[in-house]
Parts: structure tokens; C-alpha cells; sequence
């Protein structure tokens, strides 16, 4: 009866399926896979009266990309997912 069930248990663990990264730009002063209009980098921490406050504005590296009361656009170029499989 124990082998039945880890035969069932390995066999429900094969058909979770885990998240693959196919591309990423952490947006630190730069990118190279995207077109950015509007906005700006930031660096720093938000100001004590900012909501939140006084928090990083990155979150990997030392800057990310914002805009404040305005508009700001990312474009990708194509990305290449013909290896991939079951894509959601």
C-alpha cells in the first residue's frame, strides 16, 4: 500500500509544472529588451511623505523605472518562445 501510494504522489508531482523565466530586464538604469518612453530612473528611497515612506525605490540593483501623474510606455521586441511548451 506504500508504494501505491508514492507511485500516486510522484505521479501528481509530475503534472505541477513550475514557472520558466524565458526573458528578463531588471530595468536597472538601462534595458536592453525593451523601448521605454515617458517616465525616468529613480534611485534612492521614496520621501518621508510619500506613501510608503521612505522605502527603496528598486527592488534589484540601485534603480528602477517610474513615472509620476503621467504616462510612460515599455515595448518588447519579439520574444522568441518556439522552445517552450504549454505557454500560459
Amino acid at each position: 500500500m506504500k508504494k501505491f501510494y508514492t507511485l500516486i504522489f510522484l505521479l501528481f508531482v509530475s503534472k505541477i509544472s513550475f514557472g520558466v523565466t524565458i526573458a528578463s530586464d531588471g530595468l536597472n538604469n538601462s534595458t536592453t529588451l525593451f523601448t521605454l518612453s515617458g517616465g525616468a530612473y529613480y534611485t534612492g528611497n521614496s520621501a518621508a511623505g510619500d506613501r510608503p515612506a521612505s522605502s527603496p525605490f528598486a527592488s534589484e540593483g540601485t534603480h528602477s523605472r517610474g513615472i509620476s501623474n503621467g504616462t510612460a510606455t515599455l515595448t518588447s521586441s519579439n520574444i522568441n518562445t518556439s522552445g517552450y511548451m504549454e505557454l500560459h
